[in-house]
């Protein structure tokens, strides 16, 4: 299964925020959903079944607390289709 770690948002106002900055960048793609939104922290790839559930039980063990984020720059990339 492709997999990855990730911060949630939660913030109604830095949702908003982003769904606006979607909305801004003219590019042919869909925007993430509201309720799937999150910061990628680190990208595992494709991983087992296994190794999954040890990455959950690793991850529970964690105290997380909210953090705080500034942005000084916001861009996109855009994946060419290179067999039209």
């Amino acid at each position: 299964m492709r997999t990855f770690v990730a911060v949630e948002v939660h913030s109604e106002s830095v949702l908003d925020a982003i769904a606006n900055l979607q909305k801004d960048f003219n590019i042919k793609a869909s925007p993430v959903s509201r309720q799937n939104m999150h910061f990628t922290l680190l990208f595992l790839g494709e991983i087992t079944d296994d190794t999954a559930e040890d990455v959950k039980k690793l991850l529970s063990g964690i105290d997380f607390k909210p953090i705080e984020l500034s942005f000084i720059h916001l861009g996109h990339f855009q994946i060419q289709n290179f067999l039209e």
